[in-house]
């Protein structure tokens, strides 16, 4: 009785530990996703505005919008690698449904191969034992040389991978903000809002608001983009049915 109480015990003891584990795992987790999911926000922002010709540096975003405009751009991206894989199958079915045979059936060869090589060699090994020494003279002399060379290839390969993160975490995001501004340029922006504006030479025309900062606001009408000081926006409305004239 006493030696099942004990175990209840320790089992109740270990459900929290678990749990802190979990937890430390999930933060470790969150806290290495954070900056390329910012990298990913800033990158699908910049893109886009640099698709409508409009400076980045002119149209800041803050943190919180930099990751609403990286989840956008994640879901934006794999709508159009969906698009793409769907369109792929669609025009090369025959390929998709041979190929993963032919594969299957050449690499089951490649191993048989291997498997049998490997079982005559070791039985050549067996019968021509004094040839082994010169072999391991060989090998502890060309260890320290093999060792420089596996730091070298390590090192290069580290920096390889985090070069390869940071292209992956910021070019895609480019094309896919670049992508989705073509769209909304080529609609004409017809969910954003309605600003109406005295200008130079037409009176009063109205626009319809692409991206607003702290010092500037970006607007457009009939296929042209005009930067105004944010102090001139006074009064906007939403209406999504009425293109901008």
């Amino acid at each position: 009785m006493l030696e099942r109480q004990t175990t209840v015990e320790v089992v109740a003891a270990a459900k929290p530990t678990s749990s802190i584990a979990t937890g430390k795992w999930i933060a470790a987790l969150a806290a290495a996703v954070t900056p390329f999911c910012y990298l990913n926000g800033r990158a699908f922002h910049d893109g886009y505005l640099a698709h409508l010709h409009l400076a980045p540096s002119m149209f800041p975003t803050d943190v919180q919008g930099t990751f609403i405009a990286a989840a956008r751009g994640w879901m934006e991206g794999s709508v159009a690698v969906l698009d793409g894989v769907a369109q792929a199958l669609a025009a090369h079915w025959f390929l998709v449904a041979v190929l993963p045979i032919v594969l299957l059936t050449g690499l089951s060869a490649a191993v048989h191969h291997l498997i049998t090589r490997a079982e005559a060699r070791r039985g050549r090994a067996t019968r021509d034992g004094p040839h082994i020494d010169r072999f391991r003279v060989i090998r502890a002399v060309l260890a320290p040389v093999r060792t420089l060379l596996f730091s070298a290839y390590a090192i290069y390969t580290s920096f390889a991978l985090i070069g390869a993160a940071l292209l992956l975490s910021i070019g895609p995001f480019v094309h896919v903000g670049a992508r989705v501004a073509a769209v909304d340029l080529a609609k004409g922006f017809p969910n954003a809002p309605v600003v109406e504006l005295p200008t130079p030479h037409a009176g009063v025309t109205t626009y319809r608001i692409i991206e607003c900062a702290d010092k500037f606001c970006a607007l457009y009408r009939a296929g042209e983009i005009t930067t105004v000081p944010l102090a001139a926006i006074t009064w906007a409305t939403s209406k999504a049915d009425s293109p901008a004239r």
